[in-house]
């Protein structure tokens, strides 16, 4: 196994349409699950670890959770929405991290929040940590300048766009197979313009060729845009049972505690 997703929490102070988290504010895990990860990743030397939540900064062991990690050489992936003020204070190796910050539209935030997601991006700029900035996608709305303008602003090259999908332990807003044709044709048009910036769109969820024109398709595949594709992976949840993927959650649930390796 090449890498483990720890879920920190399922509480976020967001409320986007196409995600599972919310305000369920009990939903943290507990030092003992953490223990038993930490012996599961030395044990079996897995060299990335994805932490993530809901929002992973509301967890108040987070940073420690990947100043562990990180002093330990491991690779550490973080999603976050950067919401949360000074989230990077206290990071010991940032050079070490790479966060892929989730920023809807503007008009998705208050005007406070915008100032503490520009206020950790500028953070992170300056300390070293890599940033990847994203957005995923539900409804016919594809426009991508802002994030760009943002990408420019901070120095970013990589932005990360996914497609939401049904999810089977919530409602939640998501793309049909004709609004992730759209979404990647019109991406591909965008990128054409991007690469004079020197920024490169990825996708970071599993899409089937069939169900886009083949020319966009072979686009992004030739280019190794395809990045996080379906395989064999687990998510550690906050009660430390394993799901595959928030999409495909088992009916029969599995505990970390079952296995060595």
């Amino acid at each position: 196994m090449r890498s483990i997703t720890i879920q920190l929490t399922k509480n976020c102070m967001l409320k986007c349409p196409y995600c599972f988290a919310g305000n369920k504010l009990s939903e943290y895990i507990s030092d003992d699950v953490l223990d038993t990860i930490k012996e599961f990743v030395e044990r079996n030397q897995i060299p990335l670890i994805r932490i993530t939540g809901g929002e992973p900064f509301l967890y108040d062991k987070c940073v420690d959770v990947i100043n562990y990690f990180s002093e330990n050489s491991i690779d550490l992936k973080v999603f976050s929405n950067l919401c949360v003020e000074n989230c990077f204070d206290g990071i010991t190796y940032p050079h070490k991290i790479i966060v892929l910050a989730n920023i809807n539209y503007r008009s998705f935030y208050s005007s406070n929040q915008l100032n503490i997601i520009e206020s950790n991006l500028l953070s992170a700029l300056k300390s070293g940590i890599r940033i990847i900035l994203g957005r995923t996608y539900y409804e016919y709305s594809f426009d991508i300048e802002d994030l760009v303008e943002l990408a420019k602003k901070f120095n970013v090259t990589t932005l990360r766009v996914s497609p939401a999908n049904p999810t089977i332990n919530a409602e939640n807003y998501y793309m049909d197979s004709y609004q992730i044709n759209d979404l990647m044709t019109y991406l591909m048009k965008k990128q054409m313009e991007l690469d004079k910036l020197g920024i490169i769109i990825k996708f970071d969820c599993p899409i089937s060729p069939c169900i886009v024109n083949p020319d966009v398709y072979s686009f992004f595949e030739k280019r190794k845009q395809l990045t996080y594709k379906c395989g064999r992976r687990i998510v550690v949840c906050t009660d430390g049972s394993l799901e595959h993927c928030y999409v495909t959650s088992p009916i029969v649930k599995l505990h970390i505690n079952q296995f060595n390796t």
